[in-house]
């Protein structure tokens, strides 16, 4: 037997596709997707995970979710949690540390851990790092951490010098560390005194489901789905381009906190909530649109590509940037020679939206070297190189 039959990945990670998240985060879909991949080449994976529901360890054959506590408890703005939130800082990262401690426990004891093994960290948040940074000093390991945020992400002004600080000392001990953005691995980089690897999102099989525009009545459909943070990503004059179109109409799938924003703007004759949609009947609902909604990030700390796009890419879906980019996809584009449809004023946006035939059409064949295969290709290159 081969020794890549041998080898057990351990993949620390807060979220993971169909235990813990509903929409399935970006977080969440790069841990799936490299759990399927390597455990299909052979490899012996295990999961850890949180369990957000109850406070018993739950196991489905190789993956096991740990009770944890939530992010955010009540009482934020308190002087307590204030000077709760500065301790956990020095010591833990922040409150997913105490999940983290309890990740390291478990590991520690269900598994008989050896240098052959590894072990790969997901963040955020810090507690899957913690838990990495304690095994990996403990057993002499493999350890990578996979920053898919910066290592400030979260952290308010006067914690960004103990961050740094905390980051500094834990990825000290790490084999390799990954982020998800050239421009963040620089960032990162020069911050933490860490070369990192830059190695990106990758693009989700299609599943055979062929995009296509089938809606009737001349309808022009626009969709976004997931959340979206409205002071990094909104643009106001998206509302504007969608108010004066005749019979265009704002879908989207994901949580009730934006849809109050949403259809506080539009209100019921311009748009239409679907709720959460599972993968299947979103990509069902996704061919039915005349084009899906990708909004730029505009803080230049975020120069990075929103995660969707490159569901978008798979699909072959017809899609429109909307807003001034921070940086993150433009780089993106001159990496693979390719531009996207942007509209950055409500003037082209409803240029684009009224004309589908010119815009709709994409051909996203430059990024096939994107794919789940080269991902996972690349990730076993990461952590077999000594």
């Amino acid at each position: 037997m081969s020794r890549v039959n041998k080898e057990r990945i351990f993949l620390l990670s807060w979220e993971f596709p169909g235990y813990n998240t509903r929409g399935g985060t970006a977080l969440s879909k790069r841990a799936g997707i490299l759990y399927k991949g390597l455990t299909e080449l052979g490899y012996n994976v295990v999961v850890i995970t949180r369990n957000h529901n109850d406070k018993d360890v739950l196991v489905n054959g190789s993956v096991y979710c740990l009770p944890g506590p939530g992010i955010h408890p009540k009482g934020r703005n308190s002087i307590i949690r204030r000077i709760e939130t500065l301790f956990l800082s020095f010591n833990l990262g922040d409150r997913s540390g105490r999940w983290g401690l309890k990740a390291y426990r478990f590991l520690s004891e269900k598994f008989s851990l050896n240098s052959d093994d590894v072990v790969i960290s997901f963040f955020t948040p810090r507690g899957t790092v913690l838990a990495g940074y304690l095994i990996a000093r403990r057993y002499n390991i493999r350890w990578i951490v996979d920053f898919q945020d910066t290592f400030d992400e979260g952290l308010s002004h006067y914690l960004i010098q103990i961050g740094k600080w905390w980051f500094k000392r834990k990825i000290s001990l790490a084999h390799k560390c990954i982020h998800v953005s050239p421009e963040w691995a620089s960032r990162d980089g020069v911050m933490l005194n860490k070369s990192f690897v830059t190695l990106r999102h990758c693009l989700p099989k299609s599943q055979d489901i062929i995009p296509g525009n089938n809606n009737t009545d001349d309808e022009i459909s626009v969709f976004y789905f997931g959340s979206i943070d409205v002071n990094k990503q909104f643009h106001s004059f998206f509302f504007d381009a969608i108010q004066e179109i005749k019979k265009c109409k704002l879908y989207y799938a994901g949580d009730g906190s934006i849809n109050e924003f949403f259809n506080s703007k539009l209100g019921n004759t311009n748009y239409q909530f679907l709720g959460w949609l599972n993968p299947k009947d979103l990509r069902v609902q996704m061919q039915q649109m005349t084009f899906v909604i990708i909004f730029s990030y505009t803080l230049s700390s975020r120069m990075v590509v929103p995660s969707k796009l490159y569901e978008v890419i798979s699909w072959n879906l017809p899609c429109v940037i909307v807003g001034e980019d921070s940086g993150g996809i433009r780089s993106l584009e001159k990496e693979f020679g390719f531009s996207f449809v942007k509209a950055r004023t409500a003037h082209e946006l409803k240029e684009i939206l009224v004309n589908p035939a010119k815009y709709g059409n994409p051909d996203y064949s430059v990024f096939a070297s994107l794919s789940e295969e080269n991902f996972i290709s690349r990730y076993i290159e990461i952590f077999r190189h000594e």
